[in-house]
């Protein structure tokens, strides 16, 4: 069997569903491309905003002030 009948025999296994073996692999990329970068910022800024707050309240003027 050649190298090239292999790869045939693989996309007939995805064609009998109508899916082309690229339209996968493209699916899967734009997927991976759309989504990463909205993890990777979401991600930012909910560690920015848990650092700013834990700041914010233990700020020192908040906690300890003498006032009544």
């Amino acid at each position: 069997m050649t190298r090239k009948k292999v790869i045939e025999n693989s996309a007939d296994a995805f064609s009998e569903n109508g899916i082309s073996l690229n339209a996968v692999q493209r699916c899967t990329f734009t997927t991976k491309a759309v989504l990463f970068p909205i993890y990777y910022f979401t991600n930012i800024a909910i560690r920015l905003v848990a650092i700013l707050s834990g700041e914010i309240l233990a700020s020192p003027e908040i906690i300890s002030s003498d006032e009544p």
